[in-house]
């Protein structure tokens, strides 16, 4: 039991995070390590004393990543139920999230009561998930609260927040549609999350954005792309090639692509190795296109099969010349 203690006194800053259970697992992995444990003799110690909430949270930890016993989210599952039917609130969230994100408990009964507990509780990503329930759910549809709870989460930090009120607007959900929020909303998570600076692109190509915003778009995102942050640099990009608050250049998005693939995402590589193959801005280079194609295929997460089609596709073209 006091090597039970000594553990919950190790790891009572990890466990004050609500949503997030990997720094939690961290932690454990690296005092099982530090004090010469093996894992199995740690998940033992939880398995036989399953009498405090905390200690069944810590058991679907250690079920749901596999430390000292096989990988299970079914029994995770029923550990964090347990441990949140006793009040304990980071397993309140835990419940929540499995019963979003696996199949097997998709048609719980009562995931909006879990949401809207772990919600209470201070998870803001709850409060955000909870707001796409009340978004996206036929049984559970609520405009007016998907609205609120988005703006709740951002108010409280959740960046991310911040594009789906945006889309509200855009889309009249919840609120009379207004474009002009809609950008206002666009434009200051636009380099807090990355949907935003495309839907701003986006609005711009179909005409939906009058001169001064275009302008104001291009500002903020030359003002960003000084920083250096290859993500700014691939916006900066987009605008000289679509012409967006500037006037078009070709040379100079194919030179910020360039910078931006160097140290930025699998969607940045594929768009600079785009255009050496298509001539864009730069001289043909198939050898050349053919090495970033195949650092952006080694990027992209398995779920990005759309992606992944385009650049095999593109591959195959470059190895038929």
């Amino acid at each position: 039991m006091e090597t039970l203690q000594n553990l919950i006194h190790a790891l009572r800053r990890e466990l004050d995070i609500p949503d997030d259970n990997l720094p939690l697992c961290h932690k454990l992995r690296e005092w099982i390590d530090e004090n010469d444990y093996e894992p199995k003799q740690v998940f033992e110690l939880f398995r036989n004393n399953q009498t405090q909430p905390i200690y069944q949270y810590l058991l679907g930890v250690i079920y749901e990543n596999g430390i000292g016993t096989n990988h299970c989210q079914n029994t995770a599952f029923l550990c964090y139920l347990q441990a949140a039917d006793a009040d304990f609130k980071p397993a309140i969230y835990q419940v929540a999230r499995i019963a979003i994100s696996n199949n097997t408990y998709r048609g719980i009964r009562h995931l909006k009561y879990w949401l809207e507990r772990a919600a209470d509780a201070g998870s803001l990503t709850a409060r955000f998930d909870l707001g796409r329930l009340y978004l996206q759910s036929l049984n559970y549809q609520d405009l007016n609260k998907a609205l609120e709870s988005f703006k709740i989460a951002y108010k409280h930090g959740l960046k991310e927040a911040g594009f789906h009120i945006g889309c509200c607007y855009m889309r009249g959900k919840g609120t009379p549609r207004d474009m002009d929020q809609a950008f206002e909303w666009f434009l200051k998570s636009a380099f807090e999350t990355e949907s935003s600076s495309e839907i701003l692109l986006r609005l711009y190509r179909i005409n939906q954005l009058n001169e001064a915003q275009v302008i104001r778009v291009f500002q903020r995102i030359q003002d960003e792309s000084i920083g250096r942050d290859p993500e700014a640099i691939f916006r900066l990009g987009d605008c000289y090639r679509i012409g967006c608050g500037i006037k078009m250049d070709v040379r100079k998005a194919a030179c910020c692509y360039q910078k931006a693939a160097i140290s930025g995402s699998g969607k940045m590589q594929a768009q600079y190795g785009r255009t050496l193959l298509y001539c864009f801005g730069r001289n043909k280079d198939l050898h050349e296109s053919l090495f970033w194609y195949r650092k952006a295929l080694e990027k992209f997460p398995l779920e990005k099969d759309t992606e992944k089609t385009h650049i095999f596709r593109a591959i195959s073209r470059i190895l038929r010349y």
